[in-house]
């Protein structure tokens, strides 16, 4: 009788999931098992669920030890016992309470101590003493001290086999982070013999002994668990928002017909009777309360200020719309509610609440506050194979460039050379998918009626938040689900452009960003679509999107909806995505549409590019029902956990499309694109909220462009460098200034046109050096001389070099070389060790190099091309024009784009600094490339480089390339098609530091 079983959820000591030994139980005879984790409850749910699959009677404990100290085992004997199981256990995890010895009484709860940690006390009732059948010798010295009827047989099931133990003893290792060859019994490993048995062989080890099984039975017949799990049940999230359900109804209806003055100045025909339907569906499904609890935290962001985006299907709600949950009209684009809800969705639905990664967790510390069971949803993070194979190495002591090596074989392309290599190879195989820690679902909250610690526990990551100790696909089994609050850069963009605004224009610009259908007619923003003007804007400024807005002519709000969804992969890699453009430019090809699919999907030509249209062909071209439908969504919302049912609903649809007529022909292709659309595709809504950030931040750029560009570098950019987002900058009028001590702060700041790079982008620059720059700017105003820097601030002597060689010093002296002589003479010599050779070559030059009046992007280099490197080293980048820095020895001078022939297709010759190249696979395996660069009067070129012409011509890194090839145009798009290119050489540094000697 096993009342020890560890699943992988034991971190670093278990090896196998529950329902692998759910399933080798029932091959083994038993009828009963408890599953107790080494401080852990995450493996219950699935092994709850999964049980009676192999029919067994399911329990559940919990191993209890601090550290590598074994204390007791806690056996639940029904739920309310599960609970203060996983309350104590909370209390381990979040408030770090140890385990106490001997354990709290509690009557729900068996006690189980091992032998070797048995109380000095007299044992209560519920608390026995576990004996192994190692430890059967001492069974007379136990019956002498707490009678024969207080021992029970404990068995341990760890491990399957003797092969297991030695990949234990590998996690072991690594979970104490120690070499293989180190470790030992203080870091507890498990016993050889702690294996699965058969009941048959379990009964021979106790003979003699089997009345201690018989007890071990009898303790477990008297635990009852039981778990509601499945759609069947009802869900377990806040049902009641005000305490009545009729209440929490009148109160929704109220919030909406208010919502309606508020959204429209003359509201269309038909929204009565949409609202209604809403109204009376949300009703029926008991989605009342989830309505009124997204209201009530977006009511709180919009009163602190917050910008949001509600997103997802739930866009496709006219009561969200309304209560303000989504900026996104459902009318206007006629989306479908029973997307979102229907009477035959199983689970309810969830809104995706995205808010700037800088307020979210203020976000989530009012929820917390505002209702009195939440906890944050947790994940497990598992090892992959390159994750396994570090670790391994790590253990094994492998050096890292063997671990690298032995990281980058996979399957059968490779094979290890040795029997070491080997070894872990088969150990990182079979740690797949094997949890390695706990982690924080994205956004996932969980909003209950009864505490979480019913059927979890919670512990505390670093964020501070309860989270519970599940995924979301176990929440979902149990009837929790999820509300989805998640963080994003593109909303602290937007806060931030506004924030460094004055406050009159601040609250106007706000105002507009707010009234969605104003800024969809605003004028400006309208030219920037049209002209894909789009780089640092969120979702479109990717040169894929930016080619798909050309090539579509997006004009407005409809379009750039349909260009969100047809840029993701299930659009695009079904081959849809040419079909779309073609349908969109030329109306003639539209007709080339089936008549069905025409009629069905005719606001997009006959071509699904959004789950609305899969759900639309699914139920009235395959015959799917509306429930068989929801399963289709949830497998292109990447929520499926298997492909079985997809696989089922494949030959319904099949079936039935054929007795309907349809051609077999254009059945098999249909359901392959929409295959291809499994975990890709975007609802409507969800494209048409995204849509909505779009329009703002291009608002932003075209009405506050330089403080716009100045929240994108601050924010960690996007798509691109900070390079790339600094020359649009440039392009917008800015002018680009190096790190200056007296004018630039911890990080970008904009000072009229001027964007001063941030001391924090300085590579090298230490935490307390920045803090000491800019607390004794505050105090004691501008520094005045290299002197008076090194006295204030204290920096050193290292850390003072380095913002000489970066130009950091330029407000304190005439000329570079002062600079640096006033930095020696302060510290009393410098170091050779310490400076940059090419930057110390100065020294052989006598004259003083002057600083230069600017030191702005597409400026000739102030003092040549050595402060140009000393940048590209400590910035990343550089400020000088990449262009000036090539030497023209081989090809002359740099050429544009703009010199060249207008007329398409024609050959062209030009230098282009390169911004990104995405390589990709052809059908054939072929390498291919698609390159995005900029030309020497910033204009954006585009190429694409064949498998042929790539392997001839490779890119080889960043820098400033001769391409050669043929200019063409496909719908308004322009691109080069390489046939030749040529990495450029930059100019060299003249001097060393040879023959020097500074101290």
């Amino acid at each position: 009788m096993y009342l020890q079983v560890h699943s992988w959820f034991s971190l670093g000591y278990g090896l196998h999931a529950p329902e692998y030994l759910l399933k080798q139980a029932s091959h083994f005879g038993w009828d009963t098992m408890v599953l107790t984790d080494i401080n852990s409850t995450a493996g219950v749910a699935e092994w709850m669920r999964l049980a009676p699959r192999y029919g067994i009677r399911a329990l559940a404990g919990l191993d209890c030890r601090s550290g590598c100290q074994r204390r007791y085992v806690l056996i639940a004997r029904n739920h309310a016992g599960y609970k203060e199981l996983c309350r104590r256990l909370t209390e381990y995890l979040c408030d770090g309470v140890d385990w106490p010895l001997p354990a709290l009484p509690h009557p729900d709860l068996w006690v189980i101590y091992g032998a070797k940690q048995a109380p000095g006390h007299r044992l209560r009732e519920g608390e026995r003493i576990g004996l192994s059948s190692r430890e059967l010798y001492r069974y007379p010295e136990w019956v002498n001290r707490v009678g024969a009827s207080r021992l029970v047989a404990m068995q341990t099931a760890t491990l399957m086999d003797a092969a297991d133990w030695d990949l234990h003893r590998v996690l072991r290792a690594i979970h104490h982070n120690v070499l293989l060859s180190k470790l030992q019994d203080a870091h507890d490993p498990a016993m050889p013999t702690d294996c699965m048995q058969s009941s048959e062989q379990v009964f021979a080890d106790f003979e003699g002994y089997t009345e201690l099984l018989y007890r071990s039975a009898a303790l477990l017949d008297v635990c009852r668990l039981h778990f509601e799990i499945g759609p069947q049940y009802p869900h377990k999230n806040l049902s009641r928002y005000t305490g009545h359900e009729d209440l929490d109804y009148r109160l929704l209806c109220y919030l909406a017909h208010k919502g309606i003055s508020s959204r429209y100045l003359n509201p269309p025909m038909g929204l009565e009777d949409r609202l209604h339907k809403e109204l009376s569906i949300i009703r029926q499904k008991r989605y009342v309360a989830y309505f009124l609890i997204n209201w009530k935290i977006l009511k709180y962001a919009r009163a602190s200020d917050f910008f949001y985006v509600g997103r997802g299907s739930g866009a496709n709600s006219l009561v969200a719309y309304l209560l303000f949950i989504t900026d996104v009209d459902p009318l206007e684009l006629d989306l479908y509610f029973e997307r979102f809800i229907n009477l035959y969705r199983r689970n309810p639905p969830d809104f995706d609440l995205d808010f700037s990664w800088q307020d979210r967790d203020e976000v989530l510390r009012y929820v917390f506050r505002r209702f009195p069971n939440v906890a944050l949803l947790g994940t497990h993070v598992c090892y992959r194979h390159r994750s396994a194979v570090r670790e391994l190495c790590k253990v094994m002591g492998i050096p890292r460039e063997e671990s690298d090596r032995l990281a980058s074989i996979r399957g059968g392309h490779q094979q290890a050379e040795d029997s070491l290599g080997r070894m872990i190879e088969d150990y990182a195989r079979r740690m797949q998918d094997m949890p390695a820690h706990h982690s924080i679902h994205a956004g996932g909250v969980l909003i209950t009626d009864q505490s979480v610690l019913n059927y979890t526990a919670c512990f505390r990551p670093p964020k501070g938040f309860p989270t519970a100790m599940m995924d979301m696909h176990d929440a979902e089994d149990l009837g929790f689900h999820k509300f989805d609050l998640l963080s994003q850069r593109g909303l602290a963009k937007i806060k931030d452009t506004l924030r460094g605004l004055g406050p009159v224009r601040q609250r106007a610009l706000t105002q507009i960003l707010r009234d969605t259908p104003r800024l969809k007619r605003n004028a400006r923003v309208i030219q920037m679509l049209s002209q894909s003007a789009s780089v640092g804007c969120f979702y479109i400024e990717s040169p894929a999107m930016r080619m798909l807005l050309t090539k579509l002519r997006v004009r407005d709000y409809l379009g750039l909806v349909a260009a969100s969804s047809v840029i993701r992969p299930g659009v695009s890699s079904s081959g849809m995505m040419r079909v779309y453009i073609e349908r969109e430019r030329c109306p003639s090809k539209r007709m080339e549409a089936p008549e069905a699919l025409r009629k069905l999907l005719s606001e997009t030509h006959g071509v699904m590019i959004y789950q609305e249209d899969v759900i639309r062909v699914a139920h009235f071209f395959g015959g799917l029902s509306l429930a068989q439908s929801d399963v289709l969504r949830r497998s292109m919302s990447g929520k499926h956990r298997g492909l079985t049912e997809l696989q089922n609903l494949e030959h319904h649809f099949m079936v039935k499309a054929a007795a309907q007529g349809h051609d077999s022909g254009l059945v098999e292709e249909l359901w392959r694109q929409i295959a291809g659309f499994a975990g890709y595709a975007f609802a409507k809504g969800h494209s048409a909220s995204y849509a909505v950030e779009s329009y703002q931040c291009l608002y932003l750029k075209a009405y506050a462009p330089l403080a716009y560009m100045v929240s994108v570098l601050n924010n960690g950019g996007g798509f691109y460098s900070t390079e790339e987002y600094l020359q649009e900058a440039v392009r917008l009028g800015a002018k680009a200034e190096g790190p200056c001590v007296n004018r630039s702060g911890d990080s970008f700041v904009l000072d009229g046109k001027s964007i001063w790079v941030g001391l924090r982008w300085i590579n090298g620059l230490e935490e307390r050096s920045i803090t000491n720059i800019l607390e004794s700017r505050r105090q004691g105003g501008p520094f005045v001389a290299v002197e008076d820097f090194c006295r204030r601030t204290g920096l050193g002597k290292e850390q003072t070099l380095l913002l000489w060689r970066v130009g950091a010093l330029r407000s304190l002296s005439s000329s570079r070389t002062s600079a640096l002589w006033s930095v020696r003479l302060y510290y009393g010599g410098v170091s050779a060790s310490l400076v940059h050779t090419p930057s110390m070559a100065l020294f052989k030059e006598m004259p003083l190099q002057p600083w230069g009046e600017t030191q702005g992007m597409g400026s000739v280099p102030y003092v040549g091309i050595r402060q140009a490197y000393d940048e590209m080293e400590l910035l990343g980048f550089t400020l000088t024009d990449p262009f000036t820095l090539v030497d023209q020895g081989t090809f002359g001078p740099p050429r544009s784009m703009s010199e060249q022939a207008g007329s398409v297709p024609s050959e062209v010759i030009l230098d282009v600094y390169a911004v990104h190249m995405r390589t990709v696979r052809t059908v054939r395996g072929d390498r291919m490339a698609f390159g995005c660069w900029r030309d020497p009067k910033g204009a954006w070129v585009d190429t694409v480089h064949f498998p042929p012409q790539l392997r001839d011509y490779p890119w080889k890194g960043k820098g400033v390339y001769r391409v050669s090839g043929m200019l063409r145009e496909e719908y308004d798009y322009r691109y080069v098609e390489v046939s030749a290119m040529h990495k450029r050489a930059f100019l060299s540094v003249e001097g060393s530091l040879e023959g020097h000697s500074f101290s």
